[in-house]
């Protein structure tokens, strides 16, 4: 039996080193693909997280709409303060505050993060869209094993047998390699990333479907959230909430809009904390400023930081 084992060991040994100096090859080469038409850019967020040379005053967090709607450079050029944007596009707040969670793992925190908060933090549905940026970094990373295990996508032995994630991954890879990894066209800056766009088709597209619609809060979803406020407190992290401009009709198209927005400002009270709510403000009213009902343009987002940039200030003053 032993020999029988040891053949095994000798036989499989080889395949293994083979199988794991690929995966770390391919999963390198993956994360180099900074661009938008690779998994939307995200990687090169994470890359500037796991390298753990981060040591921003100011973060900003939440999903598209704070990717996309707001300028660090903006904020540092008013404040004097460095700021990096975190926005990840289409995740829930799992995913979300997985983001938190290495970033302050593997770099210096930061003094301040203005969270922003939508209608759809608390939703508590799951997204799998662009799941393919996790496959670069989630061979034996614990912590993106718990917040993605959910996912159909992967399977159990994904996170720990090299190689075996990528097996559907074909298209992917094709595309990676057609990519010239020198083109920096798309890359965000500091996290973020303005889009010239003007008025789409994604709004009445959307009324096609449902005339309106309203939007559920998962309580465990939001004790998660006020977990994370708390954990802040303790870390002596200000958070400051900031609640985004929508183009007016699409806030009629949320029957709930009112009551979500009041609970926001209830957990904003509850926790002692600034909460700015930018719904009522005049740029909704401005399609031109957007390019679908719920993401502003390049223009409208850095008119919209200004804005954040002044209230802030003149709270603290």
């Amino acid at each position: 039996m032993k020999k029988f084992l040891r053949n095994i060991l000798l036989f499989s040994a080889p395949i293994l080193v083979v199988l794991f100096v690929s995966d770390f090859k391919l999963s390198k080469y993956l994360a180099k693909q900074e661009s938008l038409d690779f998994c939307v850019g995200e990687n090169q967020t994470w890359n500037d997280i796991f390298e753990g040379k981060m040591n921003y005053e100011i973060a900003i967090y939440g999903n598209s709409r704070a990717w996309v709607q707001i300028d660090p450079k903006i904020i540092e050029n008013s404040t004097g303060k460095s700021c990096y944007n975190f926005g990840i596009d289409g995740q829930d707040l799992d995913i979300q505050l997985l983001r938190h969670q290495l970033y302050l793992k593997n770099n210096t925190a930061p003094k301040t993060i203005i969270y922003v908060v939508d209608f759809a933090l608390f939703d508590g549905e799951m997204s799998e869209y662009n799941y393919q940026q996790f496959l670069p970094y989630m061979f034996w990373n614990k912590e993106i094993k718990e917040s993605t295990k959910s996912f159909t996508t992967f399977t159990f032995l994904d996170y720990y047998i090299p190689m075996l994630r990528f097996q559907n991954e074909k298209m992917l890879i094709d595309k990676a390699t057609a990519l010239n990894v020198k083109d920096t066209i798309g890359i965000r800056t500091q996290g973020y990333k303005g889009f010239d766009k003007v008025w789409n088709t994604d709004f009445d597209n959307a009324k096609k479907d449902k005339t309106a619609i309203t939007i559920n809060v998962d309580e465990e979803q939001q004790l998660k959230f006020e977990a994370f406020l708390e954990d802040c407190k303790l870390k002596s992290i200000e958070v400051i909430l900031v609640v985004p401009p929508i183009y007016i009709e699409g806030q009629k198209f949320v029957l709930n809009h009112n009551s979500l927005i009041e609970n926001l400002k209830l957990i904003a009270k509850k926790h002692q904390l600034s909460i700015f709510d930018y719904t009522k403000d005049s740029i909704c009213m401005s399609k031109e400023m957007f390019y679908n009902a719920g993401h502003l343009n390049k223009n409208g987002a850095e008119i919209f930081t200004k804005k954040i940039v002044l209230t802030i200030q003149k709270e603290k003053n």
